[in-house]
């Protein structure tokens, strides 16, 4: 299964949230703590394990006010509803599984794909979709919002202090090859084979192994041809050989990593890793060296006492790098450029009722340059409905005719900017929306209705890398634009003739990082 829990947005049900009102309080330097003791007793971790310092830009709970104390609480409060959710649903599969006589021979395996994430920033949000554009915080509005989080009307993430919590003892967080953003627990279940039940294994394991483990465990082979054409050799090795021997040593010795620029080699107990500067040039210089053998939550930098080390595993990663196709190295998209295969998708493209229209198709052509939005539809008395609905809750725009007047609204990150209506004449309508992005990701917008300039006006904030939700043309099917209109109408089909909606694309904003 591929669950939504626990990414963000942490959107839950109401009864899963109230269980855990106030259990956050005490905020997350002395959860921090109590966690690293916790580990440590239960011996999870080794007992010469240190724990590190919060990790840069985490404000020490005591210094905080008593209304980020009481937001800040919230945030974590939802992802522990997300969680536990998560936890009532997979009990629901367990049970069936262990009713229907099925369980013995099932393999369980639960995996995540990176550590706690520091996408909320130091202050955490209720619309997720401002951090991941880039944009900074807007508290003020997330205190507004406060009994709203975790509903369908927020897209909330927590702060770093809650992501440091969650990957207690190590460093930093997902997108760093650092401990806080690759390790993760692994469990499994398959109790035909596993007789050592409930055991904890500490040998070196890799996420590409989990592939090789389940053809071992079926007896299926790895096919060397697919529809005719030679398949790649698997890059992992099974680890079944630890499912009951917690003595042997581990089969896996060395892995590559790399994640939005930051690198990793793992050999022998070794690790070599870059915490990667973004808009910086890549450097040997970044390399930091830590023996995992002693030093589980990597707090002592051995590089300037063993150069040659370093050198060695820096050398393992450029050829293991070359070799699968890390080369070159990119930064995250909304820092480090727009990559060529986005690029090219920057062309004018035309949609129509039905079409299928996902976000890498439509996000190229507004995101933070100059756009045209052309429609050509039929209007008669009395049709109304959406014209067309670019993002959802987060951040988007909208187009839709109501009682014989034509609207626009831009969902500006969670607060509406709405054109004056425009009321329309029975017969052929063409709307075009000029957009003229003017750097800083700010913008304006000029309305047309059949050749005629019926409003215009700043429309804020460009988009960046968001929305998600795609396109749709004549309705408003998934996350609302617009939640007042949403809650009077629904999805509100447009009941006349839509032809097409064409989007030119322009020119990047002046500052757009191409």
């Amino acid at each position: 299964m591929s669950n939504n829990a626990v990414h963000s947005p942490f959107n839950i049900h109401p009864a899963d949230l109230a269980k855990y009102k106030g259990k956050y309080d005490v905020g997350w330097d002395v959860l921090r703590q109590q966690r690293y003791q916790k580990q440590l007793a239960s011996k999870l971790i080794p007992a010469n394990t240190q724990l590190p310092p919060p990790n840069p830009g985490v404000k020490a709970w005591n210094t905080l006010s008593a209304e980020d104390k009481k937001l800040f609480a919230r945030y974590q409060e939802a992802y522990a509803a997300f969680v536990d959710n998560l936890d009532q649903n997979f009990g629901k599969l367990y049970q069936y599984l262990e009713s229907t006589g099925q369980l013995n021979n099932t393999i369980i395996i639960v995996a995540s794909d990176n550590g706690g994430s520091g996408e909320g920033g130091a202050n955490g949000t209720t619309n997720v979709a401002r951090h991941y554009s880039g944009l900074p915080d807007d508290k003020a509005l997330d205190i507004s919002r406060f009994e709203l989080i975790g509903s369908p009307q927020t897209a909330p993430h927590y702060p770093i202090g809650w992501a440091t919590v969650s990957n207690t003892p190590l460093k930093l967080y997902k997108f760093f090859t650092l401990g806080g953003g690759r390790r993760n627990p692994l469990i499994v279940s398959y109790p035909a084979k596993i007789k050592d039940l409930g055991a904890t294994r500490t040998q070196f394991t890799h996420i590409t192994d989990i592939t090789p483990i389940l053809l071992e465990l079926t007896g299926i082979k790895h096919p060397d041809r697919f529809n005719g054409k030679p398949t790649k050799p698997l890059e992992g090795i099974s680890f079944a050989y630890l499912l009951n021997n917690a003595n042997t040593p581990s089969q896996r010795t060395e892995q590559y990593y790399e994640n939005s620029g930051n690198r990793g080699y793992y050999k022998n107990g070794w690790y070599a890793v870059t915490d990667h500067q973004t808009g910086k040039p890549f450097s040997d210089s970044e390399w930091q060296l830590y023996n995992l053998n002693k030093d589980y939550s990597e707090s002592n930098n051995l590089a300037n006492q063993y150069p040659e080390k370093v050198k060695e595993l820096a050398a393992a990663f450029d050829a293991a790098a070359f070799k699968y196709q890390v080369y070159p190295l990119l930064e995250s998209p909304q820092h480090g450029g727009v990559p060529p295969y986005i690029k090219e998708k920057v062309k004018p493209k035309t949609f129509h009722v039905g079409d299928l229209v996902l976000e890498p198709d439509i996000l190229p052509l507004v995101s933070d340059r100059d756009y045209t939005i052309q429609v050509k539809a039929q209007y008669k008395a009395g049709d109304r409905g959406v014209i067309l609905a670019h993002g959802g809750q987060e951040v988007g725009y909208i187009f839709y005719i109501e009682n014989g007047k034509l609207f626009y609204e831009h969902n500006n990150y969670g607060q509406s900017i709405k054109f004056p209506a425009v009321p329309l004449q029975p017969g052929q309508l063409n709307i075009d929306l000029n957009y003229d992005a003017l750097g800083k990701r700010q913008g304006s917008g000029t309305l047309f209705v059949n050749g005629q300039q019926v409003a215009a006006g700043k429309l804020r904030l460009t988009f960046g890398g968001f929305p998600y939700e795609g396109l749709d043309i004549g309705k408003d099917a998934r996350s609302p634009v617009s939640w007042d209109l949403y809650k009077k109408y629904g999805v509100f089909k447009y009941t006349g003739a839509i032809e097409q909606v064409k989007y030119v694309p322009g020119s990047p904003a002046p500052d757009a990082k191409e």
